[in-house]
């Protein structure tokens, strides 16, 4: 046989080290680390507490200070997660999130000492006898495993736990006290009314006046009744947050009792909200108590038919509110980044500010970036503070009528000194286009006299906001 080449044999030799190499790591896979792996493994299956599949867990029962609490599973939500009822002491939706979470902290607990029966004191010493909790697991086959709950070890704040029948007593870590250690309270559903805010079409507010209608429409909302007009954006916003995060603080104990000791019947407010395009309806009321033991307390109830719950007494507050309250109130409504120039028109001057917008190319690890500049163009060219420009108008937007004077076409403007204002401010936004004006007219011990053309009234504003809100002008008029 011919002599193999310098280049075969040297290609020979690094496909055997490979092979060597190769050998040497499954070597020390399968043998070290996969070994090493499995008896890790091993080992923390070896720590657990209790060994269970949470999917065939159907009911848990707890008990903590005399008092039994039973939640069964029902089902699974849109997300996949279970679903809980409260069947003892009272029925009712469970808190899912609480429920499951107690759940998962059961199935990781994991001892990290273990006293043997012939070495340990008596139960008591360990908050053991009696248990300061218990809880029970019964899976789908009825087999059913238990853990006792005792006390923290002054030692090193771990929690002394034991399974049920065993004589052995377990140290887990001490964090999972809160977790195990839960109420009738904290395993009921706290949240009064579910939905999404998105969804919201339609709004009515009742207490012991007229009812309040809004209506969506688009992404505006307008009130239908007991008048027609632009509602305030931000105070129906402000409605549905509250609605939505109406919580439980506390379910009274005599929940049986008469609604009319919540003040639930007739309730201070009612409000209803209607969902989605087939208008699914969800109704709350609100009340004070009434009885000398709650008096001073505000509870809720979801209608028809839901538990009465405590809540905080400024959500209540925040759903009693007049037509006026939901009234768009800005005399001039606009978004900053949309204004390119202002005018300001008084009988001294004449002040103009443009802006300038300048994209600014990407620096390496940074990208564009838009820098704007105000310039005062009248009574003088020279460059403005982009930060008191940015302060006039966010005080502009700030504006808001504290009470309605009359329709603007129907009253005599100049008794609010609105035929010849002190000062009229225009804004306008790319190529000159007008995105807005506002009159400001008298000042009185009442307030300020204003017009704007996002509203159809003449407005009375607060006088020491539209005061702050002129020094601001005056401070653009004295750039240098």
């Amino acid at each position: 046989m011919a002599s193999m080449s310098y280049r075969t044999r040297t290609l020979i030799k690094a496909a055997l080290g490979l092979l060597f190499i190769t050998g040497l790591c499954l070597v020390a896979y399968f043998g070290v680390y996969a070994a090493d792996k499995n008896e890790r493994r091993a080992e923390s299956k070896a720590r657990e507490v209790l060994r269970f599949d949470q999917e065939q867990v159907t009911r848990l029962v707890l008990e903590r200070d005399g008092r039994r609490t039973v939640v069964e599973r029902t089902g699974r939500d849109d997300k996949g997660l279970f679903v809980w009822t409260l069947v003892e002491p009272v029925k009712t939706d469970g808190d899912n999130t609480t429920i499951n979470s107690l759940l998962g902290v059961v199935d990781r607990l994991e001892s990290e000492r273990v006293i043997e029966g012939r070495d340990r004191e008596p139960l008591s010493v360990y908050g053991l006898d009696p248990p300061r909790g218990k809880i029970v697991l019964t899976a789908k086959d009825a087999k059913s495993q238990s853990l006792l709950v005792g006390k923290q070890s002054a030692f090193d704040n771990r929690l002394y736990v034991q399974r049920g029948g065993d004589e052995e007593v377990l140290l887990v870590k001490g964090y999972v006290e809160d977790s195990l250690l839960k109420k009738t309270f904290d395993l009921r559903r706290k949240e009064l009314v579910g939905f999404e805010k998105s969804l919201a079409r339609r709004l009515t507010l009742g207490g012991q006046g007229d009812k309040i209608e809004l209506e969506k429409e688009g992404e505006a909302w307008r009130l239908t009744a007991p008048l027609k007009d632009q509602a305030d954006q931000g105070e129906v916003n402000r409605i549905l947050d509250t609605v939505s995060n109406l919580r439980a603080t506390a379910f009274p104990v005599g929940e049986k009792a008469g609604l009319e000791a919540y003040g639930l019947q007739p309730p201070a407010t009612t409000v209803e909200i209607f969902l989605g395009p087939d208008s699914a309806r969800r109704a709350v009321v609100l009340g004070r108590g009434t009885l000398k033991s709650n008096r001073g307390k505000t509870f809720a109830r979801l209608q028809p038919a839901g538990p009465v719950a405590e809540v905080r007494e400024y959500q209540l507050k925040n759903l009693q509110k007049t037509p006026f309250d939901l009234q768009a109130k800005a005399p001039l409504r606009f978004e900053s980044r949309q204004v390119f120039k202002i005018k300001s028109a008084s009988d001294k001057q004449l002040l103009v500010l443009e802006k300038e917008v300048e994209e600014q190319p990407a620096e390496p690890g940074r990208p564009p970036r838009t820098v704007e500049t105000w310039t005062l163009v009248s009574p003088r060219s020279v460059k403005a503070e982009s930060y008191k420009v940015n302060s006039f108008l966010s005080g502009l937007s700030g504006l808001q009528a504290v009470k309605f004077a009359g329709d603007k076409q129907k009253v005599d403007l100049g008794v609010f000194g609105l035929d010849q204002p002190t000062r009229t401010i225009t804004l306008y936004g790319r190529d000159d286009r007008e995105l807005g004006a506002v009159r400001i007219g008298k000042s009185t011990p009442a307030g300020t006299y204003a017009i704007g053309t996002a509203r159809p009234q003449v407005c009375l504003l607060d006088g020491k906001k539209v005061e702050r809100f002129l020094e601001g002008v005056k401070d653009l008029e004295a750039e240098k």
